[in-house]
């Protein structure tokens, strides 16, 4: 069933929430389910990504995760009285001396720009020697139509570089086990990521690369509409020591850009209902003539940059960066009852962010960390009026470390902003509190 235009989520794409400085996970491919909605931009509040900032796992805990082979890790964080952001990870790898090297991946993503579920089995048999792998990939589940296929080869070129290509044929048994007759696609959609890692022997490394899902044409006349896809994606990111690498003092400058486009279509009518021309652009509301608008396609352009600076050798590890994202959604609109009638709409939203975090010990010879942050961001969008607006927390945690390489941590935050804003605190209003944050990672 078609779901409303004002009760859709918002698009995610790319690596908008993705960990501090993360790589990207190969987790990114078309889900079914995505052709149940259009994703319009504007759900997200002023204040979404700098919860998203103010959530991540701590940098000292996102390396350690990346340097592991098994484990395990939780996040979730208040977004407002009724959502949580929720993010779960989980991968496991047999020994890599045996003959055929198994794994499992699995993540679960939900927030107010993500809902996604998507897991990986992973057979690796011992057949180019050190230097050379093939990987064999699968995700199924209770329906056969929908599952994936691929594999995934990695070798090293020369003695700096390594080379990584994954392939998924998604959805691959669509036409011969769908449930459904009247439904069609002519092909089968396909997810190609190509990646080049520099990997010198020291502190230094990079990678660039490409992703890209190819169209879909996805004919649902069951549901009496059609829909079409497309997503590509190129991203670079690196890490450059400054100084010398083995000092306590040591620091590094790490950066990451992510630029997507994703493509969407999907016939379908809604009438134009008080409720829903309170979230329409005025020249669409001010449409005499229009009772139903036909929403047709939209095209989203995502951009996310980030630089880190970060010291996390010395006696209190700190770290603080620069963050930037541009999106931009352009849909198109008709109405049956005028023909004539054709309008796009573009929705810009821009955000620059920056951060800092430090981290202390509770105490004396305490096995426990204090976590300090601030994050500031300013936004501007241009949904229904050109809006401007500036988010500061603070953010205070307790990290426990409950068992070896199993960390836990308590957070915090606190709305600088309205403290600024509401002085002498008399207004009922007045709430500081931001929200609540749970992690858990557990390594094995």
């Amino acid at each position: 069933m078609i779901q409303s235009y004002s009760s859709l989520c918002i698009l995610s794409i790319g690596l908008l929430c993705a960990p501090l400085m993360g790589s990207s996970s190969g987790f990114a491919r078309f889900a079914h389910q995505d052709a149940q909605r259009i994703d319009p931009l504007e759900n997200a509040s002023s204040e979404f990504y700098n919860d998203v900032l103010s959530y991540r796992y701590p940098l000292l805990w996102q390396e350690s995760w990346e340097d592991s082979r098994n484990g395990f890790r939780a996040n979730a964080g208040s977004l407002d009285i009724r959502r949580f952001s929720y993010l779960q990870e989980i991968k496991l790898e047999s020994p890599r001396d045996q003959p055929l090297i198994f794994g499992y991946r699995q993540q679960t993503h939900e927030d107010t720009v993500n809902q996604s579920n998507l897991q990986e089995l992973r057979v690796s048999p011992s057949l180019f020697g050190d230097h050379t792998t093939l990987t064999l990939l699968g995700d199924c589940g209770f329906q056969k139509e929908y599952g994936d296929l691929g594999f995934e080869l990695s070798s090293r070129l020369g003695s700096q570089f390594q080379g990584t290509y994954r392939f998924w044929n998604v959805d691959a048994y669509y036409s011969s086990k769908k449930e459904v007759p009247q439904d069609s696609r002519p092909h089968i959609t396909q997810s190609h990521e190509a990646r080049l890692s520099w990997l010198p022997s020291t502190a230094a490394s990079g990678s660039l690369g490409f992703s890209r899902d190819t169209p879909l044409t996805w004919s649902l006349l069951s549901e009496g509409y059609e829909y079409r896809y497309g997503l590509s994606q190129v991203f670079v990111e690196g890490t450059l020591p400054l100084g010398a690498t083995q000092s306590r003092d040591a620091k590094a400058l790490s950066f990451r850009f992510t630029s997507s486009t994703k493509f969407e279509s999907m016939d379908f009518t809604e009438r134009l209902t008080p409720q829903l021309v309170t979230r329409l652009p005025s020249s669409l509301a001010k449409n005499e003539s229009a009772s139903e608008l036909r929403f047709l396609k939209q095209t989203v352009t995502f951009q996310e940059t980030e630089a880190v600076l970060k010291d996390l050798k010395g006696e209190y590890p700190w770290y603080g960066g620069l963050w930037h994202l541009a999106m931009e959604s352009e849909r198109q609109y008709s109405n049956q009852e005028n023909p004539t009638y054709s309008e796009k709409v573009t929705i810009n939203r821009r955000e620059t962010a920056l951060y800092f975090y430090l981290t202390v010990p509770f105490g004396n010879q305490s096995p426990y960390l204090i976590h300090h942050g601030a994050v500031a961001n300013k936004q501007h969008n241009n949904y229904l009026k050109t809006t401007e607006s500036i988010e500061v927390k603070y953010i205070a945690a307790l990290e426990l470390n409950l068992a070896e390489k199993t960390r836990f941590l308590l957070n915090s935050t606190w709305d600088l902003d309205q403290l600024a804003h509401d002085a002498p605190f008399q207004k009922r209003s007045f709430r500081p509190w931001g929200g609540g944050n749970l992690q858990v990672t557990m390594i094995f």
